[in-house]
């Protein structure tokens, strides 16, 4: 029977659970398969049967015993099991996505990664991983929209801007950042904290600033092509999350885009892309990596977040990743 379907867990498009990760996959994968969103019934054979493939993103912290017997059941009728290997563990550090990430991996007939240093945390596996990377962004800054967004973050010409953004989360541990950037003796540099987040660890930051002017808050929903326009202001972004979780970063992916490097914490990801000097990892001290960052200059960071750009823009693109999907598929 001609398999033409794939299952796609989660299917979330809409909405503020939605990532331009998921709707970029989806994008691709619509062109050649109908996608489900939903388990297939372990009775309904005809449907399992017209099933290329299951891929799983993000399902460790809830998978239970019903979705592991379905799992079994479709790999025993030919479905090809794909497991998105994005975390260590998932981030709120539970027992159970622990013991759910061992079984994926064990289970899965391919495991999907997005940074080849991943390969080192399941070696016995090595020989199921399959290396995907993440699409660019391919938003454009509009300059007016971007010089709304100095005015209203009141940048100068001189100033040096760090930014934080994406999902505010404990995990990403943006409070060692703002506590660091206190530190900086220097009228010139400015901290931009955008994201959504929630009222608890919001009100944490906002307190840790005590007040600092250089320091602008902006707890909300971003889109991407807004996300963009405010890359196109700043100078560096910053990433320091847990590394006990933590093995890539979209983060990462989205300011080389935009033409920005980024100095961040070190896992996967981020190491793989510190040996091609792509970026820079933080030092035990944050605050000195941030003051180094200050001295080095604006122009350093530029010529750098160029060479960024370019890597991703042929290394990332749409049209490459789509052909890495077709390679995996062909199984």
């Amino acid at each position: 029977m001609f398999r033409n379907q794939i299952i796609y867990i989660p299917y979330v498009t809409e909405g503020l659970n939605a990532n331009d990760y998921i709707i970029k996959t989806l994008y691709i994968l619509n062109k050649h398969y109908i996608v489900r969103g939903q388990w297939i019934k372990e009775d309904d054979l005809l449907n399992i049967l017209r099933t290329k493939a299951i891929i799983l993103n993000w399902v460790e912290a809830y998978l239970n015993d019903e979705m592991k017997k379905l799992i079994k059941i479709y790999k025993r009728f030919g479905v090809h099991v794909i497991w998105v290997f994005h975390n260590k563990i998932s981030h709120d550090e539970s027992s159970c996505s622990v013991s759910n990430i061992e079984w994926l991996a064990a289970n899965a007939s391919t495991i999907i990664i997005h940074s080849n240093k991943s390969k080192s945390l399941f070696p016995e596996y090595m020989n199921k991983m399959f290396y995907i990377p993440i699409i660019e962004c391919e938003f454009n800054a509009d300059p007016y929209y971007s010089e709304r967004i100095r005015n209203s973050y009141s940048i100068r010409d001189n100033d040096f801007v760090f930014l934080l953004s994406g999902y505010i989360r404990p995990y990403k541990q943006y409070e060692r950042v703002v506590k660091a950037f206190r530190t900086i003796i220097n009228d010139d540099v400015k901290l931009i904290v955008v994201g959504d987040t929630d009222e608890e660890y919001g009100s944490e930051l906002i307190n840790l600033a005590e007040g600092d002017g250089r320091i602008f808050f902006d707890f909300r929903f971003v889109t991407d092509y807004e996300l963009c326009n405010i890359y196109s202001v700043i100078d560096v972004a910053l990433i320091p999350y847990s590394t006990n979780t933590t093995i890539n970063s979209g983060v990462i992916i989205n300011a080389f885009s935009c033409g920005k490097t980024v100095i961040s914490s070190k896992f996967c990801m981020s190491e793989e892309y510190y040996e091609m000097d792509l970026l820079e990892l933080f030092d035990d001290n944050y605050r000195e990596s941030i003051q180094n960052a200050i001295n080095k200059g604006k122009k350093y960071y530029r010529t750098k977040g160029e060479k960024c750009k370019k890597y991703i823009n042929d290394n990332n693109n749409a049209s490459l990743v789509e052909r890495y999907w077709e390679e995996l598929l062909k199984c």
